[in-house]
């Protein structure tokens, strides 16, 4: 039997208890093989539950021990690991917040907190870039399909419902629970990798709408004044707010 094979009938045992016999299967000291099973198998929901912990403290916070766990518990019966490292795990515990409605009113809000903390992870742990300081507007001078712009890597766009991100981090503050309910957000936001953690940015709908199409972190200016058609004033409103904000990298032309 291969090793993968071996992982893969040993995933399948501890997750589902199917029988051992099926496969060579030797622990280590005076464990019979069921013994060792059950140990990884007690183990497994701990581990993930710890990562989605980690992730959706604030979440955590705001719900209290007994809802969270018990959430928690949930999602990891309906959606198992599928990848070696937990830090990937629970990508898509915001959606699963939406199917809660008949358990929580604030279903939405909680989704919203949860896509942001996810977001906010994945931000944190991007490498850091120094953004852009200045655009000279000299560049524009040349022809549109050689002007390259270059997005720093950790940029994240998050349409929100609710301003959730005054709840989260050493800034925020559970306690305004209340308050973010009774508010809806009125943009957008972004996050980027700053040297000391991570930088939260209001954008407006339009470059959200813009971003949230592109493929990589790179366009040229010809694809942006495609994509504004015949709006002239609106592919200029979008690079400039991305300057201003400092959500750029580097801008090049080609020859």
């Amino acid at each position: 039997m291969s090793t993968f094979e071996f992982q893969k009938l040993f995933s399948r045992a501890f997750k589902t208890g199917t029988d051992l016999n099926e496969f060579d299967f030797t622990p280590a000291g005076s464990l019979q093989p069921k013994e060792a099973l059950e140990v990884y198998r007690q183990g497994y929901p701990a581990r993930l539950f710890e990562a989605l912990g980690e992730t959706y403290e604030t979440l955590w916070k705001v719900l209290g021990d007994e809802d969270f766990e018990a959430l928690c518990l949930d999602y990891i019966s309906l959606h198992p690991s599928s990848s070696p490292n937990l830090t990937d795990y629970g990508e898509d515990f915001s959606k699963y917040l939406l199917q809660k409605k008949e358990i929580f009113e604030e279903s939405v809000l909680l989704s919203d907190l949860a896509h942001f903390e996810w977001e906010f992870k994945e931000c944190f742990h991007s490498a850091f870039e120094s953004p852009l300081v200045e655009l000279s507007s000299a560049i524009f001078s040349e022809p549109i399909e050689n002007i390259n712009f270059e997005l720093l890597i950790s940029l994240r766009a998050i349409p929100l419902e609710y301003p959730v991100y005054r709840l989260h981090g050493i800034d925020g503050d559970v306690q305004r629970f209340l308050e973010v309910r009774g508010a809806r957000s009125d943009h957008p936001i972004s996050l980027v990798r700053s040297e000391n953690g991570v930088r939260t940015v209001p954008i407006t709908s339009k470059l959200l709408e813009f971003l949230s199409i592109l493929k990589s972190g790179s366009f040229t200016l010809e694809c942006l004044t495609s994509y504004c058609a015949e709006n002239s004033e609106l592919t200029v409103s979008l690079i400039s707010e991305l300057a201003h904000k400092s959500l750029l990298k580097k801008v090049t032309v080609t020859a």
